[in-house]
């Protein structure tokens, strides 16, 4: 088997955090394991780069071809920068980078960018 497995993801429509968590729902055709990270990066007001964060790595084994939700946890130190950017109504976006890998060892990865906002 040379063919690697199709992965899709989905965002769960939620743009802002609850809980700390960044909820992605995962597809595969095949069974397969999926191994997803998020980075969030935001603007900062002066001239200098913009900051990122990184999340935990969410991790979920499908035994059978199907979908799963990916949790990715944020630290408390980074949820505490992100509010703290979000609050200074800075735009803060999350790239979640999802890779799939099937029993032969093919791997697809794939990339879903959003925006956060703050709760209202």
């Amino acid at each position: 088997d040379r063919t690697a497995p199709r992965l899709r993801l989905r965002s769960l429509g939620r743009r802002s955090l609850r809980g700390r968590v960044v909820s992605v729902r995962a597809s595969c055709d095949e069974p397969c394991a999926l191994l997803g990270i998020t980075r969030f990066s935001f603007s900062k007001r002066r001239a200098r780069a913009s900051a990122a964060l990184k999340t935990r790595i969410g991790r979920k084994t499908l035994r059978r071809p199907g979908r799963a939700t990916l949790r990715m946890k944020l630290t408390h130190r980074s949820y505490r920068k992100l509010r703290k950017s979000l609050r200074a109504k800075r735009r803060v976006r999350a790239q979640i980078t999802v890779a799939g890998t099937d029993a032969s060892g093919n791997t697809v990865r794939r990339r879903l960018k959003i925006r956060v906002r703050s709760k209202r």
